[in-house]
Order: structure tokens, then sequence, then C-alpha cells
């Protein structure tokens, strides 16, 4: 549900609209790559006509496989009802990528000690002064309304699951968590 207006405009590049690929190409698709999902290649094998999703889904963790299989089906849909059921899918993309990534370029430091602390929390060697200065960040995120701080605690406490650490949050703090994550890796050397 989160992605479904992305789906929808990687479906209609695939039906033959245009208008949404530019801003695909750019942001959204770095950017979930970046946050380990792994959809990119698919979505531009769909742009150019492909169709077997045993040929689309190669190479892909099992949250990218759904996701996968949801674009194909939107792409089934073709152009007219993806356009008639989401009119503004194009606009909607733009915006809140350009949004985002902005958001998640402005606190990259903040997602790097958060997956300093994360990491240091799992081997027992925390730094104490740096888990405050995460603390405090994720405690004014929360106050302004994102969802970090349930996810952060559960990456301290070793968890690495995706699906599990963003359950039930709202697509940007999701994204936020999934930029934490990758992060994580990273140090952890995954």
């Amino acid at each position: 549900q989160h992605f479904e207006y992305v789906f929808r405009a990687i479906a209609l590049v695939a039906c033959g609209d245009d208008r949404p690929k530019q801003i695909l190409e750019t942001v959204r698709l770095p950017l979930m790559t970046k946050a380990n999902w792994n959809i990119a290649a698919a979505a531009r094998m769909l742009w150019a006509g492909e169709r077997d999703i045993n040929k689309l889904i190669v190479g892909t963790d099992a949250n990218s496989v759904a996701f996968i299989r949801r674009m194909l089906e939107l792409v089934s849909w073709g152009k007219e009802r993806l356009l008639s059921d989401k009119a503004d899918a194009v606009l909607e993309a733009r915006t809140a990528d350009t949004q985002l990534q902005g958001l998640l370029d402005q606190f990259d430091l903040e997602f790097t000690k958060c997956a300093q602390v994360a990491v240091a929390c799992t081997i027992g060697d925390v730094d104490t002064a740096l888990q405050a200065e995460a603390d405090a960040w994720i405690a004014q995120m929360e106050a302004a309304k994102w969802s970090l701080q349930l996810p952060n605690e559960m990456m301290r406490l070793g968890v690495r699951d995706l699906a599990e650490l963003i359950h039930d949050l709202d697509e940007r703090s999701a994204e936020m968590v999934r930029t934490i994550l990758g992060k994580i890796e990273f140090f952890e050397g995954a």
C-alpha cells in the first residue's frame, strides 16, 4: 500500500505513458534501490516489454518479488484503467519523491548515528554520547509524528528483517528505517 502510486507510475510507463519515467529513473528507483528494494531491473524489463514473472524476479528477495508481482498485475490493467483509477499518480510520485529525497539527504548524519548505535548495541560496545545524540534525534522525530522509535529499538536488539521493522509504518517513516537498515548492513559488512 505504501508504494502503490509508485507501482502505478511504473506500470504507466510499461503501458506507453512516459511522463513518470524521468522521476522514476532519477529519484524513485535509485531511492528504492538504496533502501534495498530490488525492483529497478524488473521495472526496466517491464518497460522493455517483458511480462514473464520468472524472468522479472530473477535475483530478487521475497519482498521485492511481491512488489514485482503487483507491478505486473497493474501493467495488465492497461493505461486507461491506470489513469482513470488514479489520474494523479504521476504528480504524486514526483511530489512525494522529491520531498522525501530531500528529507533523506537532510538526515543522513542522523541515520548514520542511529545505524552506528544499533550495531554497537548488538555487540555490546555502545558509545553513550553517540547513543544520547541518536536518542535525542529520535525523540524529536517522534514529537514531529514520525514513527522511528520502535524500529530503532528493534534494530538495537538485532532485528534486521525489513518487513518486520516497517510493519504498519507510514511510507516516509518506512523509507527512513530502510535507509538506517541499509547503513547497518554496510557497517556489519552484510
